[in-house]
């Protein structure tokens, strides 16, 4: 049979009984020391300040999400209430359209001609707003592209369009008065 490494040392005459049980309850409050209430203790603060760290490492985050959203909110209503207050009114009857592209597809309203050509100069724009669109002067363009530059649905600048430098149809004039 085979003896444990006490056993052994006890019959071979290197230590006596006495010893090696108080060897041996050392060794067991030693173990109670690591396992007991004060080792939890001490474990369970180590744990709750790194919970206590994600939580509130979380919980910025979340403060920081919902202020963006609400300035958001904020951008979107000062948009709103500077197109409501500047928009030209809607033209019912109007005998042209004019057509224009948004996210891939053509889009089109209805204008007089005087409309239609102020929009081609430069002097209105069309904007979106709670999914509609309107129209409102250009002086107002810069106002609203500093807030959100995606409300602007189309704006003919004439500052900056000018004449391709190497374009190979130059020598094809296209018609101002061009309807599609």
């Amino acid at each position: 049979m085979i003896k444990s490494l006490q056993e052994q040392l006890i019959s071979s005459g290197l230590i006596d009984k006495k010893k090696a049980n108080k060897i041996y309850s050392e060794q067991r409050k030693a173990n109670r020391k690591n396992h007991g209430p004060a080792a939890f203790e001490k474990n369970a603060g180590e744990n709750l300040s790194k919970a206590s760290r994600a939580d509130a490492e979380r919980d910025r985050e979340l403060n920081r999400q919902l202020q963006m959203r609400s300035e958001q909110k904020a951008v979107a209503a000062q948009i709103r209430q500077i197109v409501q207050a500047n928009r030209l009114p809607k033209e019912e009857g109007g005998d042209t359209t004019f057509n224009f592209a948004v996210r891939g597809k053509v889009k089109k309203i209805y204008t007089d001609r005087d409309t239609r050509e102020r929009i081609c100069t430069g002097n209105l724009a069309i904007v979106e707003v709670d999914g509609k669109y309107e129209l409102i002067p250009s002086n107002l363009v810069e106002k609203l592209r500093a807030r959100n530059e995606n409300c602007i649905v189309f704006f003919n600048n004439p500052e900056t369009d000018a004449e391709p430098a190497e374009d190979g149809y130059s020598d094809y004039k296209i018609p101002d008065n061009l309807i599609w």
